[in-house]
């Protein structure tokens, strides 16, 4: 008879410890919400959105003055994926391999379950570099390679998230292991920081920002080809968030990060594109600085997208997929807690016709539900 999951325990814990190394910076540093038990697979889950209150004179009288009456908005998100990662064994796969080779390569399927499921959650979070308020790289158009010398560069992309009024207690930047091997031999990482850091991706704590290295940081080239280039139709006043642009030729296109004029500092992510004269949309806060008629915009060529952000500006959504009333057609399963990420796996065990299968599965989604309080460091 096959080995049911209680038998299994064992090995599974055992591969959670294997697979703890992987680099998923980004599922320990964003926000994890406990709402997601609450919701079906694609149901929207609200959270409040908090305006800026408008000030009042203090003016002494008899009474206090009239309420006022604020509107509390509010943003949606949801669990957008439910998947597993299966495997099975036949009485003849047993036979051919004996259970001690067979119980071997099942500890191994079930690291690599765990493995991929854990990497999917990663890849969807560093996707959202996409809603990052502005961007940050020491060179205007063609990002350079990160801590050549110092870690300067750290403080210059947390100083976007000051300014935009980000938290600054809870400040996380993931980068990519290029950038993480150059913090390693700045700072001689090995040899002051523990294991269980180490296992977390978390590198290093500097200027009040948490670093850690995720697998999953984009490379981009440029999306669109702006081969005119396209310049700004008219003013602009510093926060606007939707450009006119004028002339031209070729597009520019969402993700793509440009500058405007001469200023080549201030470098925004764009959200909505276009492929002739007319309106773009950037990321909230918008402009920075005001805009005059005529200001060429350009795009940044090829850069890695390291993402810096306060906690609380990136949302994710893990739970358990559901099962019915009364169970499906499982015949054993085990509830296992990542230690490493705090994230919940399902192991189940599905008996079939001279096979058993097993599975490994979670549900999930994630959103930037704060774009200002997100940026990018940009490296080569």
């Amino acid at each position: 008879m096959a080995n049911t999951l209680t038998g299994l325990i064992q090995y599974i814990y055992d591969t959670v410890d294997n697979v703890s190394n992987e680099p998923t910076g980004l599922i320990n540093a964003v926000s994890v919400s406990g709402k997601a038990e609450e919701a079906a697979l694609n149901q929207d889950i609200t959270y409040p959105i908090t305006a800026v209150g408008a000030e009042r004179n203090i003016t002494p009288a008899a009474t206090p003055p009239v309420f006022v009456d604020e509107t509390v908005a509010t943003g949606t998100m949801k669990l957008t994926k439910a998947k597993s990662v299966p495997f099975y064994w036949t009485g003849d796969d047993e036979a051919k391999l004996g259970m001690e080779a067979k119980n071997g390569i099942q500890d191994n399927k079930i690291a690599q379950a765990i493995r991929r499921l854990r990497n999917l959650i990663e890849i969807d979070l560093a996707a959202l570099q996409l809603y990052a308020s502005r961007a940050y790289a020491a060179h205007a158009t063609t990002p350079a390679a990160l801590f050549a010398s110092n870690l300067g560069e750290v403080a210059q992309a947390r100083k976007i998230l000051v300014d935009n009024g980000a938290p600054a207690n809870d400040i996380q930047l993931a980068l990519d292991t290029v950038a993480g091997a150059s913090v390693r031999t700045l700072v001689g990482l090995g040899s002051f920081q523990g294991a269980s850091m180490l296992n977390t991706g978390e590198l290093i704590d500097i200027y009040g920002v948490k670093l850690r290295e995720s697998a999953a940081i984009v490379t981009t080239t440029a999306v669109g080809n702006n081969t005119g280039p396209y310049v700004v139709n008219g003013a602009h006043a510093a926060g606007a968030t939707t450009i006119t642009l004028k002339t031209g030729t070729g597009t520019i296109l969402t993700g793509d990060v440009v500058t405007f004029g001469s200023n080549t500092k201030d470098k925004y992510v764009v959200q909505v594109g276009l492929a002739a004269a007319g309106d773009i949309t950037i990321n909230a806060p918008g402009l920075k600085n005001a805009l005059s008629d005529g200001d060429a915009i350009v795009v940044v060529g090829t850069c890695t997208r390291n993402m810096i952000f306060a906690r609380s500006a990136i949302h994710l959504l893990a739970r358990l997929p559901k099962q019915p009333t009364g169970g499906d057609a499982a015949t054993d399963e085990l509830i296992v807690q990542d230690p490493v990420t705090g994230l919940p796996f399902r192991f189940a065990q599905y008996k079939g016709y001279h096979a058993n299968q097993f599975e490994v599965g979670i549900a999930w989604g994630v959103k930037n539900a704060v774009p200002e309080h997100t940026a990018l460091l940009l490296g080569n």
